[in-house]
């Protein structure tokens, strides 16, 4: 993979969780892909309740902006669209 510089920009709407159910689900998910239990999941051994909380995210857009070839490129991802990229001189 290349790495290159470039600006990141995130849109969307971020909201807590506070359902007891999804919270379940969502550490379910979380431990099932990651291989092992959220910090302060009550599956978990350790009780540490460190008073976190738990956020989701709803996307709109990411949009990357960086340069290839002498070009501005700027990539725009959206959710149902994929992604379109636009190349200025």
């Amino acid at each position: 993979a290349t790495v290159i510089e470039a600006d990141v920009k995130v849109c969307g709407r971020a909201r807590q969780v506070t359902d007891p159910g999804e919270l379940r689900e969502l550490s379910e998910a979380f431990a099932a892909h990651r291989g092992f239990p959220m910090p302060g999941d009550p599956e978990d051994d350790h009780d540490a309740d460190d008073g976190g909380a738990m956020f989701t995210v709803d996307l709109d857009s990411v949009t990357i902006t960086s340069v290839a070839d002498e070009q501005l490129v700027i990539e725009t991802w959206r959710p149902g669209e994929g992604v379109r990229t636009v190349r200025r001189d």
